[in-house]
């Protein structure tokens, strides 16, 4: 019995079994089980929750910087930055119920275009980041024009009103051991030039972007 229990037994039936109390031990194993099963399932959606995007589904913040850490260790990757294009008009004129619409539209229009290994995530606001492990920068320019196009292609229905979307992006290919601040910094760069520049297009980062003259971190795009 007590190497039973050294082993991981819970509980223990001596012979000649008794039926009731087996029956009573069985029933309390069963409802431990079924208990250490909710917890386990309580566990697992505290930890998706805390790593989700409640308006989108998509990943976090926080999720996609670690996740492009963990990848910067080990292989290169593009970081396309986009910025929906004069969202502020549509929660102005629309309400925000329809600003919150639009961007979950915009969240599976861009999951829908990119590989099962790649990493989108709503970075903040109308913010999105997208994560495109071991992608060259021939790839990453083609995967970014596509994301604009698919996000352009019609507008978005919300009521009975349809707007138009369109968005900027900005990429980064950024190679191993390149620190991912710097590599956000760089596709935020050339995101910002993007919406300098007419808006609705793609710009790559340049060798600048990832070390500016002053050290600092570029500004954030306009979203206006």
């Amino acid at each position: 019995m007590l190497r039973g229990f050294d082993l991981g037994a819970n509980d223990h039936v001596l012979r000649p079994t008794d039926p009731n109390e087996l029956r009573a031990r069985v029933r309390n194993q069963i409802r431990r089980r079924r208990y250490e099963e909710r917890l386990r399932a309580d566990l697992d959606r505290s930890l998706e929750l805390a790593v989700t995007d409640p308006l989108t589904g998509l990943r976090n913040r926080r999720y996609v910087r670690r996740h492009l850490e963990g990848v910067l260790r080990g292989t290169e990757a593009a970081i396309l930055m986009l910025d929906v294009d004069r969202f502020k008009a549509i929660n102005d004129s629309y309400g925000h119920a329809a600003g919150d619409a639009a961007l979950r539209e915009v969240a599976e229009r861009l999951r829908a275009h990119v590989r099962a290994a790649d990493v989108v995530a709503r970075y903040g606001g109308e913010e999105f980041m997208v994560v495109l492990a071991g992608a060259q920068a021939d790839y990453a320019l083609g995967v970014a024009d596509r994301l604009r196009a698919a996000l352009g292609a019609e507008p978005i229905a919300v009521g009975h009103a349809h707007l138009p979307i369109t968005a900027s992006i900005g990429l980064a290919v950024a190679a191993p051991g390149t620190d991912a601040a710097k590599a956000i910094a760089a596709a935020d760069a050339a995101l910002y030039r993007a919406k300098a520049r007419g808006r609705n297009r793609v710009e790559a980062a340049e060798a600048e972007d990832f070390d500016p003259p002053d050290g600092g971190t570029p500004g954030a795009a306009d979203s206006a």
